[in-house]
Parts: structure tokens; C-alpha cells; sequence
């Protein structure tokens, strides 16, 4: 996220690379932690005998609640979009990603290893991630 928004600022003249780290911030939490526990945690039965660490896999080996990991990861993202907005990196308009947290009752079906769960999940984080870019472009 963030090394993504400041290659996207080295595009124009006079770039703001630490607004555009920050505004980096919220895709990170969502799509480099929320997603990637949920995408390792599915499959982590086999790959925690491979020798895989990651953390997903040691949500499963230690026998945590991934809907609590995750909904820990969805709330750090929303905070962090709050106060990004709050200090004027991330524009009023990216609010247009909180039909994405309405998603966040299905962790417990995710939990259970049902596939239309996390499929629905993983949409509403791809979701978030569009919607908080157009926000952005509609605020500028």
C-alpha cells in the first residue's frame, strides 16, 4: 500500500512522498494483513507441516479466532482512515468504502471454513480497496 501510493506520487511534479506513504496505510492493514490471514489460514492445515510461517498460519497453530484477528485488522483500518481524514491526507469521500465493514458479521461463517464466506469477505476487502481510491479522486 504504501510503496504502491508513493510510486503513484513520483508520477507528478513536486511529490509528497510521506502523504502519500500515509495514505498507503489503510490498503496495507486490509489488503496486505486482513486478507493474507484469511487467504493462509484456509489452507494453513498443510502448509503449517511444510514449514510455513506466516500469520495465518499461526492463527490456526495457536488456536486464535481468525474472525478476531481479522476484525482486529478491519478495525485498525478503519481507525486509520478515520484519522487520515481527520488530518487531511485521505479525502471525506473515502467514506463511500463503509458498505465493506457491513461484510463483517460473516467472519463467524468464514471461521468455519465455509468457501462462500470467505469468497464474499475477500470481495468486500477488493471492495474497499477500489472504493477508497474513487473516493479519493471524487474529493480532489
Amino acid at each position: 500500500g504504501p510503496l504502491a501510493t508513493m510510486m503513484g506520487a513520483s508520477s507528478v511534479s513536486n511529490p509528497d512522498y510521506l502523504r502519500a506513504a500515509l495514505a498507503g496505510i489503510p490498503i496495507m492493514l486490509i489488503f496486505g494483513f486482513a486478507a493474507e490471514v484469511f487467504d493462509q489460514w484456509y489452507d494453513s492445515e498443510g502448509n503449517w507441516e511444510r514449514g510455513l510461517r506466516n500469520i495465518g498460519a499461526l492463527v490456526y497453530h495457536y488456536n486464535l479466532s481468525v474472525s478476531g484477528v481479522v476484525g482486529m485488522f478491519v478495525m485498525l483500518t478503519f481507525v486509520s482512515q478515520v484519522a487520515l481524514v481527520a488530518t487531511g491526507v485521505l479525502s471525506v469521500w473515502t467514506f463511500i468504502t463503509l458498505p465493506a465493514l457491513v461484510s463483517v458479521p460473516l467472519l463467524s461463517k468464514a471461521e468455519k471454513r465455509e468457501a462462500w464466506a470467505v469468497n464474499l469477505l475477500l470481495v468486500a476487502i477488493f471492495y474497499y480497496c477500489a472504493a477508497l481510491a474513487i473516493g479519493q479522486m471524487l474529493g480532489v
